[in-house]
């Protein structure tokens, strides 16, 4: 068991991901914010040599915040990928405690 913050700051019309690597089975619980203005968003995860191939949860647009829990359906890379369709900077900030092997910006 962990706990786990990160920040990023996405400039007008940027998007990036932070993702955690996790196992099947794997959970955690999680609350991102933004700092600066709404943001469009993709929860998702990717298994190991997917390629392109991913696993969307959970899309929603204009949103400063998101929470929740999150079981691992399968090995591999899940996260989210925010979007700032704004013309001012944002931050957004994610927290992290439950089981994961580690946070990361791909």
């Amino acid at each position: 068991f962990q706990s786990s913050e990160m920040s990023l700051v996405l400039q007008a019309n940027q998007g990036a991901e932070i993702k955690a690597l996790m196992r099947a089975g794997d959970t955690f619980v999680f609350n991102w914010s933004t700092d600066g203005g709404p943001v469009n968003f993709d929860m998702h995860g990717e298994e190991p040599n997917a390629g392109d191939a991913f696993t969307s949860y959970w899309k929603d647009r204009g949103k400063t915040s998101g929470h929740g829990s999150f079981t691992a359906p399968f090995d591999g890379s899940h996260g989210w990928y925010w979007k700032n369709k704004g013309s001012e900077p944002v931050t957004v900030t994610v927290k992290v405690s439950g089981w994961f092997e580690r946070l990361y910006m791909p």
